[in-house]
């Protein structure tokens, strides 16, 4: 429902936003560039909303308490039971957004230990959220900066296109997903040492 409602809120919006587009291109036709980036933010925004709706409506389904829970349990150290957190989350089409969800602290006998390992926000790591940024955002901004000959150019070519991040959130996350591409390909790498690796369709 929650989707729902947000696409059609999103829907008004852009109707709303139709006419005013129309006029101003009929006065003036060489403001047919700034208006294409306004359409362009306006339904990166509107898709924002929309993931903002389904995320809303799965969190709040029993089967995601379901994983949480399996998630926690079978997670490489023990953590609590968690508490109610609330946490910032970017999104693709660059909007900030609150995401309240389950936060676990490890569960550990001296405070020394608990300080040295992280928490973990299970509600986040289900969905794929590193660091309070999304899945879909964190491929995008590693795109831009394996395609940039900087950092710098990359959060310049991100900005844009309507994602505004500084350059060490860019370095960041774009470090993150490089350790995560090694460590895949380490595992691929020993799968095909052990003969386990699953045969798939590439050079087909």
């Amino acid at each position: 429902e929650s989707a729902l409602v947000a696409a059609r809120d999103f829907f008004g919006g852009l109707l709303a936003a139709i006419p005013n587009w129309q006029s101003r291109l009929r006065a003036n036709p060489d403001e047919l560039s700034q208006i294409e980036h306004e359409v362009q933010a306006l339904m990166a925004r509107g898709g924002d909303m929309v993931v903002c709706g389904l995320m809303s409506v799965a969190v709040r389904d029993p089967s995601l308490q379901a994983k949480q829970d399996a998630f926690r349990r079978s997670f490489s150290y023990p953590l609590d039971r968690g508490r109610d957190r609330r946490v910032q989350l970017r999104l693709l089409g660059g909007c900030t957004v609150w995401m309240y969800g389950t936060y676990c602290q490890p569960r550990r006998v001296t405070e020394g230990a608990k300080k040295q390992l992280p928490g973990v926000h299970l509600d986040g790591a289900l969905f794929g959220i590193v660091d309070g940024v999304s899945p879909g955002l964190r491929s995008r901004v590693a795109r831009q900066a394996c395609l940039s000959p900087s950092l710098e150019f990359a959060r310049e070519e991100l900005e844009r296109s309507g994602v505004s991040l500084d350059v060490k959130a860019v370095r960041r996350i774009s470090y993150q997903c490089g350790e995560k591409a090694l460590r895949l390909r380490k595992l691929l790498i020993d799968q095909w040492h052990a003969g386990t690796l699953p045969v798939g369709k590439e050079l087909t």
